[in-house]
């Protein structure tokens, strides 16, 4: 059963909100950090995008070649629904489109656009068919389109086939433009990344002190060090090329102004708008990041909340408010008692 959640008074970052309603003041350095993140996820390749549960299997039901021919316009007959023109993609029951949006959401008036890159899988059951759910895998950087493909049907059974699943890839991912492009060719890439942090971990050893165990190096804590600086340097690169030849690749450089969290989900209750009716409630499930998304959605669109679930591994004001840096920390503290709590429930 999808249960409807209860707000929380969750705090919206200034400066997303400040880029949000066009203020140009630059804050470069995280907006280069959210494109190395799009980026990173675009390099792990698709068998590292968040699964939901284990209970799926997201690749029983993939024709690995309508990924491949997803090119909108070449399947035949079309039917419109509103201002997105449906068109069957690959297996039957998957319909793809693009759906036009304010590039800017708060401020219409300056007329550039960014198009997404929209796909569903009807509900089989339409007699019955409850409504849509939208979903989103997570990321940032995940495809929903290739998300849908891979894991639409599975979800649609749990569902009971009654609704549409819709899906969609977020602002510089994937078919959406503006797109966030690091790299004009394969090869630029795999030079780039050899040897970094992205395809060979971190090397350590003994660098925390434990009971019965040998004492912590400082010699390895200083070797961990040196490849944490450079992993930032790298990172810092990364983000910084990744910025640069998007800006050079887009129609609209103030497009990437425009890529965050808050912009993500108002760009997802304009399609659900499109989509249900103005005013129908909006059904979300979100993995992993899409768990911000559905927090940011739940705060920002009260009045808008279907039946949302996310998984819950994102803390929304962590997210928001803690620089990321200081996020491994807190990742652990409840890991030991999560632990035990598991074991606790095996033996009961």
């Amino acid at each position: 059963m999808i249960k409807k959640p209860k707000a929380v008074d969750l705090p919206l970052p200034t400066n997303k909100s400040d880029v949000e309603s066009g203020n140009k003041r630059r804050i470069r350095g995280k907006a280069v950090i959210y494109l190395a993140a799009i980026a990173a996820m675009a390099f792990l390749g698709r068998d590292h995008l968040p699964l939901p549960p284990s209970e799926f299997d997201p690749f029983s039901d993939l024709d690995t070649g309508a990924l491949s021919s997803l090119s909108f316009g070449i399947f035949g007959g079309s039917k419109k629904s509103g201002k997105i023109e449906w068109k069957p993609c690959g297996e039957e029951g998957f319909e793809c489109g693009r759906f036009e949006v304010p590039l800017n959401h708060l401020n219409t008036s300056f007329g550039a656009t960014a198009s997404l890159s929209v796909a569903r899988l009807l509900a089989k059951n339409r007699k019955q068919r409850v409504g849509s759910v939208y979903v989103n895998p997570g990321g940032p950087g995940g495809s929903g389109v290739n998300f849908l493909f891979r894991a639409g049907r599975s979800l649609s059974k749990i569902l009971d086939d009654r609704y549409d699943i819709v899906s969609w890839d977020p602002r510089g991912v994937n078919e959406t433009t503006p797109r966030v492009t690091c790299f004009d060719s394969q090869t630029a890439q795999d030079l780039f990344l050899i040897h970094t942090a992205f395809y060979t971990p971190l090397e350590t050893r003994i660098i925390t002190k434990t009971v019965n165990g040998p004492a912590r190096s400082e010699l390895d804590m200083e070797l961990l060090k040196d490849q944490l600086k450079i992993v930032d340097a790298q990172s810092e690169a990364l983000g910084n090329l990744c910025w640069e030849v998007s800006q050079e690749k887009s129609k609209d450089a103030d497009g990437f102004w425009h890529v965050g969290t808050a912009t993500v989900v108002r760009d997802l209750e304009a399609l659900a708008r499109e989509i249900d009716g103005v005013g129908e409630p909006i059904n979300f499930i979100g993995y992993s990041y899409g768990t911000a998304i559905g927090s940011y959605l739940v705060n920002m669109f009260p009045h808008r909340v279907g039946r949302v679930v996310i998984d819950g591994v994102v803390d929304p004001v962590v997210w928001s408010q803690v620089h990321v840096h200081e996020w491994p920390k807190l990742d652990f503290v409840d890991t030991e008692k999560d632990y035990l709590n598991f074991i606790k429930a095996c033996v009961e």
